[in-house]
């Protein structure tokens, strides 16, 4: 019997590592879009511009 044994996974952990992966991810990207945000504030403060994030075609921005 053994010697005809398969690996079984269970879908709950597996599905658990997928959502904290996308998760970090997520975050990773949120702190990037932060991080430009913060630039582009910064350099139409020192350039005494008004500064407008792009909208994206759904309505929202990328942060």
């Amino acid at each position: 019997m053994i010697s005809s044994a398969v690996r079984v996974t269970e879908r709950f952990p597996v599905k658990i590592l997928a959502l904290e992966v996308s998760q970090e991810i997520r975050i990773k990207y949120r702190w990037q879009a932060n991080d430009m945000k913060h630039q582009a504030t910064e350099k139409a403060k020192f350039t005494n511009t008004k500064f407008e994030s792009k909208m994206l075609s759904n309505g929202d921005t990328i942060k």
